[in-house]
């Protein structure tokens, strides 16, 4: 491929004549019992001032994506965001996945810190493919391009870690689904897929037999945080998605009269809460459980 590009901080104009070999090794794993096929990629990068992306043929055309960000997932049409000083470009952002679906059927990818995605289209203007960028190397920290926007995003500083030369590994997921983002349970898979199994050692001479528990039991939200302070427990808990949901939270100390209220970002008390409650389209609620 081309070693780099031509150009200053106004304007790339070309790509050099110059090439280098780009190796790439992609090792796919599918595990018993889950619905999603891992991918592991080492790039061992020699160009610079360019992007890698992968592309995802979808299953079906689609005129939307759905994406995680802060406390719940954005719906953005295909058209590219924009304004008075800013060309539109069609990137976008995702927190832990993207899914493009035409809701009967669609398809999901779960990443680790992989953030920029593209839904591509076709003739008819229908999204057919979903691009996760892997790599994006640059050699400035913002180009003066009147074409893209009136003025630079930033200082028109040379860079040299930034073209992100040498050996790169990252990982994302690849999910097959039927329905939308919250039939998928997109939450659940990115939980499965990102936080790592933890084990603990326990004394089998003196210790019985422990069967299945759990601490915490969270149904109807999804958990942003969980803290213990001077014996309170505090979850933080969220509804990402536009109707509203059953709450319950159940914590292994709970026998039916546990003391729990409700407490904003201050950790002012704002109301109480026995178990369960109706958490609107889209509603952030923090619990705090008594140390009784």
């Amino acid at each position: 491929m081309p070693a780099a590009a031509i150009g200053d901080e106004q304007l790339c104009s070309r790509r050099s004549d110059e090439t280098v070999e780009q190796k790439i090794v992609t090792t796919v794993e599918l595990r018993a019992d889950e619905n999603f096929v891992r991918l592991h990629v080492e790039i061992d990068n020699h160009a610079r001032d360019h992007r890698l992306r992968a592309h995802l043929t979808l299953p079906e055309p689609v005129a939307s994506s759905d994406a995680e960000c802060a406390f719940g997932v954005v719906s953005r049409d295909l058209e590219a965001e924009g304004g008075p000083g800013e060309f539109g470009l069609p990137t976008f952002v995702s927190r832990r996945f993207v899914d493009a679906s035409n809701g009967s059927v669609g398809c999901a990818i779960i990443h680790d810190g992989l953030l920029e995605y593209e839904v591509l289209t076709d003739e008819s203007g229908a999204g057919t493919e979903l691009a996760l960028t892997l790599l994006r190397a640059t050699g400035y920290l913002s180009r003066a391009q009147a074409q893209l926007r009136p003025n630079p995003a930033g200082p028109l500083m040379p860079l040299t870690g930034a073209q992100m030369a040498g050996t790169i590994a990252l990982d994302y997921a690849i999910l097959p689904h039927r329905g939308d983002w919250q039939q998928a349970q997109l939450y659940s898979a990115a939980d499965a897929f990102l936080v790592p199994l933890e084990r603990a050692r326990v004394k089998t001479e003196s210790t019985p037999t422990i069967g299945d528990q759990s601490g915490l039991i969270v149904t109807g939200a999804e958990v942003a945080a969980v803290n213990r302070y001077r014996g309170e427990l505090t979850v933080r808990v969220f509804n990402p998605t536009n109707e509203p949901s059953e709450l319950c939270i159940i914590t292994s100390q709970d026998r039916g009269d546990q003391k729990a209220v409700v407490v904003d970002f201050n950790e002012q008390v704002v109301d109480t809460f026995s178990q369960t409650r109706t958490l609107g389209p889209n509603e952030i609620i923090t619990v705090r459980f008594s140390a009784s």
